[in-house]
C-alpha cells in the first residue's frame, strides 16, 4: 500500500511518516516544499491513501496563508482528480476554522474544498478539526508554546507567560498519529469531520510547573511522578528536548 504525506518535513508529518514505517507493506511518498511538480504527479498518481497536512501558520505575510493552505490543496485536489485517484484522503484542519481571522479563513476555505470534492468524486474525505497539539520533534520558537517552554528550560533560557490562568486544549501527537493511521482501514467510514482523540484541558501556569519540576527532576537524577496520563505525555515531550536528544 501507497501512502502520500504532504507537510512531510511537518511536525504531525514526521510523526505520522515515523510511525508507517514501523508497518511492513507500506510504501511512503513524502512531499514537502521541495517536492517537484514531476514527483507530485507520480504520488498522485499512485498513492492508496492521502495524508494532506501541508499548511501555513505563521508565515511572514498573510498571502502565504491563501498559497499553502487554499492553492496548494487546489492543486494537489487537481492533480488527484486528473489521474482518476479517489483514494481516501485525510486533512488536518483547524479549531480555528470557526474563526474569522486570516488563518482560521484560510483552514474553512481548505474543508470547503474537500466537501466539494467529495461530493463531486465520491471520494472518501476524514477531516480533523485540531486544537494545540504537543509532541517530540514540533519546532520552538514558532506554533507550539510547549514545545517553546521546553526548549527554553532545558536549554536555561527564560519563560515569560502572560497569563497564567489561561486555560489550553491539548492533544498529544501519538494519540493523533494512531488516531489517523487506523482510518487506513476505516471502509464502513463516510465523509466528515472525525472526532479528535483525547483532549486535555490544562492551564498554562500548570504546564509550566510541571516542566519546570522535570528539570528539576533532571538535575537530581529523579524520576518524577508520572502516575497522571497528561503528565507522562508532558515529561515524554520534555525528555525529547534535551540537549543529548533534540534535533534543534
Amino acid at each position: 500500500m501507497k501512502i502520500l504525506v504532504t507537510g512531510a518535513s511537518g511536525f504531525i508529518g514526521r510523526n505520522l511518516i515515523a510511525a508507517l514505517r514501523a508497518y511492513e507493506g507500506l510504501q511512503v511518498f513524502e512531499c514537502n516544499r521541495d517536492t517537484g511538480q514531476s514527483l507530485l504527479e507520480q504520488y498522485c498518481r499512485e498513492a492508496d491513501m492521502i495524508y494532506h497536512l501541508a499548511g501555513c501558520n505563521r508565515p511572514k505575510d498573510e498571502g502565504e496563508y491563501e498559497l499553502i493552505n487554499v492553492e496548494f490543496t487546489k492543486k494537489l485536489l487537481e492533480l488527484l482528480k486528473r489521474e482518476g485517484n479517489t483514494s481516501p484522503i485525510v486533512y488536518s484542519s483547524s479549531i480555528q476554522a470557526l474563526l474569522n481571522n486570516p488563518y482560521g479563513r484560510s483552514k474553512k476555505a481548505g474543508e470547503e474544498l474537500f466537501f466539494d470534492y467529495a461530493r463531486e468524486t465520491g471520494t472518501k474525505v476524514y477531516l480533523y478539526r485540531l486544537p494545540n497539539v504537543f509532541g517530540k520533534w514540533c519546532r520552538p520558537n514558532y506554533n507550539s508554546v510547549i514545545a517553546t517552554l521546553c526548549y527554553n528550560e532545558v536549554n536555561n533560557l527564560p519563560t515569560r507567560i502572560d497569563d497564567a490562568k489561561h486555560l489550553m486544549r491539548l492533544v498529544y501527537v501519538d494519540d493523533l498519529v494512531r488516531e489517523m493511521i487506523g482510518l487506513i482501514k476505516a471502509e464502513d467510514r463516510s465523509t466528515g469531520f472525525c472526532e479528535v482523540p483525547q483532549i486535555y484541558h490544562v492551564t498554562l501556569g500548570r504546564i509550566v510547573e510541571l516542566i519546570q519540576a522535570f528539570w528539576q527532576d533532571t538535575q537530581a537524577r529523579r524520576t518524577p511522578d508520572l502516575s497522571e496520563e497528561f503528565t507522562q505525555k508532558l515529561y515524554d515531550t520534555y525528555l525529547s528536548y534535551l540537549p543529548e536528544v533534540t534535533p534543534f
